[in-house]
């Protein structure tokens, strides 16, 4: 059933078709963290080149994390972006990824995180 109406759809020009020759595969990587000492930026991801994408969740029952893209060293809670509990940060948009470090930190020790990047 659910086939049927996105041919239909795809047919009668509601959705555009996509080739297979535009899907690109990419590997996923999962990882996961902690905050470790409280308002102490630390990496959760380094520089990467080659990044796609990335999804940073906080994860934490109800700790906010801020999320600053760049070095550990440079980053500032001023910065960064507040993500709160359940939300999440993309390092993607509209075409452009950002392929800097990502430092993360929270005002509670033990906050958590998952990281998928790609």
């Amino acid at each position: 059933m659910r086939l049927k109406l996105l041919v239909a759809l795809v047919a009668g020009g509601m959705l555009p078709a996509v080739a297979a020759a535009q899907l690109a595969q990419v590997i996923s990587h999962m990882s996961s963290g902690s905050i470790t000492t409280p308002n102490a930026f630390q990496l959760a991801t380094g520089k990467n080149s080659g990044r796609r994408g990335c999804t940073l969740q906080n994860t934490s029952g109800a700790a906010a994390l801020l999320v600053f893209p760049g070095t550990v060293a440079s980053a500032t809670a001023a910065g960064s972006f507040s993500v709160p509990s359940g939300g999440a940060f993309y390092c993607g948009c509209a075409g452009t990824v950002l392929t800097d470090p990502i430092a993360v930190t929270s005002a509670t020790g033990g906050a958590t995180f998952v990281l998928n990047e790609y």
